[in-house]
């Protein structure tokens, strides 16, 4: 049973961080595409809009790494048994 679920919880981590690179690279893809759109038009409300984009791609970075971190703490504790 013990293994069951430890085998679940990996599961569900592998998937997590699966979604969240997916939408990571969304992003990303979303800011070039809109950089890119607003360099060859006039620059105006999408060009602020992409400084929101970029701001929140910088957001979602500094979560992944936080989230890592927290990864790597509970896999810590776990060696030691706590």
């Amino acid at each position: 049973m013990l293994i069951q679920l430890t085998l679940l919880k990996n599961s569900v981590a592998i998937i997590t961080d699966q979604v969240v690179t997916i939408l990571s690279f969304m992003l990303i893809g979303i800011t070039i595409y809109g950089l890119l759109k607003s360099f060859g038009r006039s620059i105006g409300l999408f060009f602020w809009f992409n400084i929101i984009l970029l701001a929140n791609l910088w957001i979602l970075m500094g979560a992944l790494t936080g989230w890592e971190y927290i990864k790597e703490l509970l896999h810590i504790k776990n060696l030691f048994g706590g």
